[in-house]
């Protein structure tokens, strides 16, 4: 689980609390790899999507006093959701949400669905003037689907060992699209 350059890039945005959903790694494997930073990291809350797929009996979040919130069916975006709303409210704060990952999501969600709860889940993060950053991973997905995906980001970082890119997306708002 290394995500250094993208956690950084992240962190650059002078938050003050980031959500992290979870699917692949638990948030003890999250806070881990936070704690390494070379940077202070704001408070972190977590909503763990459980899976069988991997083994939920390390602490739910570490040494950390963070907040985890559970979603226990990891096809259920309907829950999944109203706790990615939580993660967004705050007043005055600069909230992160970083979603690990869209490729994790598509073993249990099917294509179309996940790709129009992204889409809502993009327009709450814009109305809450916070940052969103949604995983894909390369190897496991085809041009198709970055493509497909790229359609709900203003901007795109691309990681593939050493090298990065940074490339706009196609992200356009439903009122922006209608015009």
């Amino acid at each position: 689980m290394d995500r250094g350059a993208h956690d950084e890039l992240t962190l650059e945005a002078d938050l003050d609390r980031i959500g992290v959903v979870t699917v692949e790694h638990t948030p003890a494997e999250w806070d881990r790899q936070l704690r390494q930073l070379s940077r202070q990291v704001p408070s972190v809350e977590y909503v763990d999507v459980e899976t069988f797929a991997r083994s939920t009996s390390a602490s739910p979040a570490g040494d950390r006093s963070s907040s985890v919130t559970t979603v226990a069916d990891p096809e259920d975006l309907t829950a999944l959701g109203t706790a990615m709303d939580a993660l967004l409210q705050g007043d005055d704060e600069r909230v992160g949400v970083c979603l690990h990952s869209i490729s994790a999501l598509l073993q249990f969600v099917e294509r179309e669905p996940l790709f129009k709860f992204l889409h809502l889940l993009s327009e709450r993060v814009r109305r809450a003037d916070a940052l969103g950053a949604y995983h894909l991973d390369s190897a496991t997905s085809g041009t198709e689907l970055r493509v497909l995906f790229s359609n709900l980001c203003e901007s795109v970082a691309t990681f593939d060992g050493e090298a990065f890119d940074l490339s706009a997306g196609k992200y356009a708002t439903a009122s922006a699209s209608a015009d």
